[in-house]
């Protein structure tokens, strides 16, 4: 399972109503931020999450309103004491850009960087896998691909008739070939056919395009851009996508269920547009601050 939640669903600038653009994702019991613009702390403590507990934050790109939160946040661990490794994800030139950005922020914990490239992995914890997707911008800017692999179905009357030590099972369950005495277990032998795992892409400040499009085939969620209702010249000019294109690209590409969020300050009210934006692609919702949602196995 995956536990998501969006702090905030604000693009550019916060209003009264939105904090800017931050993600905060759980699985068993490690935390992934994507991006800290302005307020990110504020917007934490008010869904009730731990900023504390977070182990890596992967930034899209280097705009303000997507990493200026990031001098008080990494502070506040400080002052905390935090002395875990942070893992911190990002565009060539992330190092550079936090150091700089945090130079008066006392850091007094490790900062780990590194630098994605398209479909490059940026982490991986036991069965996620984060993933790098790059997206079209007026800078170098990438989404996150988040992949939770399922183990196979464990057969454990199989097991049993074959006479594997119980040891083995989780072990086989896993994927490994297991070497006993003059006895060769295969992982085949007890457990059944692949079972569908979870699928998430965050990918805001783009352009639609074919490479994110292969990229978000069949995700569960898609957590994508509605800058704009419908304004496409806008849209085009700074490198953004409308709200409408987002579902006509999730729809094509046989996306779950979608997530609009980075709301342009002049795109006042997102509702009113819901009813055809759903005639497109029924099966969108509007991200709000603090909307959250746990993704689950939808397969036995």
């Amino acid at each position: 399972m995956l536990k998501v939640t969006l702090l905030g669903c604000g693009g550019v600038m916060p209003t009264k109503d939105r904090f800017l653009t931050a993600l905060y994702i759980q699985y068993q019991g490690h935390t992934i931020l994507i991006d800290c613009g302005e307020g990110t702390q504020m917007a934490i403590a008010k869904a009730g999450l731990s900023l504390y507990a977070i182990d890596c934050i992967c930034l899209t790109h280097f705009h303000g309103d997507h990493i200026l939160g990031l001098p008080g946040l990494l502070m506040s661990m400080s002052m905390n004491q935090r002395q875990d490794p942070l893992v911190i994800t990002g565009p060539k030139g992330v190092r550079q850009v936090v150091e700089t950005l945090c130079r008066y922020s006392m850091i007094t914990f490790p900062l780990r960087y590194v630098e994605v490239y398209d479909w490059s992995v940026a982490w991986q914890m036991e069965q996620l896998t984060i993933t790098a997707v790059e997206l079209e911008h007026n800078v170098p800017c990438f989404g996150y691909r988040f992949d939770l692999n399922r183990k196979p179905r464990f057969d454990k009357e199989m097991a049993e008739a074959l006479k594997i030590p119980i040891i083995y099972w989780s072990r086989l369950q896993d994927g490994e070939i297991i070497h006993d005495q003059n006895v060769t277990w295969y992982p085949e032998d007890v457990t059944g056919p692949y079972r569908k795992g979870l699928s998430l892409v965050y990918a805001t400040d783009t352009r639609p395009t074919q490479r994110l499009k292969e990229r978000i085939k069949e995700v569960d969620l898609l957590i994508g851009e509605g800058m704009y209702e419908d304004d496409t010249s806008m849209a085009v000019e700074r490198c953004h996508s409308t709200a409408m294109e987002t579902v006509w690209m999730a729809r094509q590409a046989d996306v779950r269920m979608v997530w609009l969020t980075h709301y342009s300050p002049s795109y006042t009210d997102p509702q009113a547009s819901l009813p055809r934006l759903r005639a497109v692609f029924e099966n969108v919702q509007l991200g709000t601050n603090g909307k959250t949602m746990d993704l689950t196995f939808t397969e036995d």
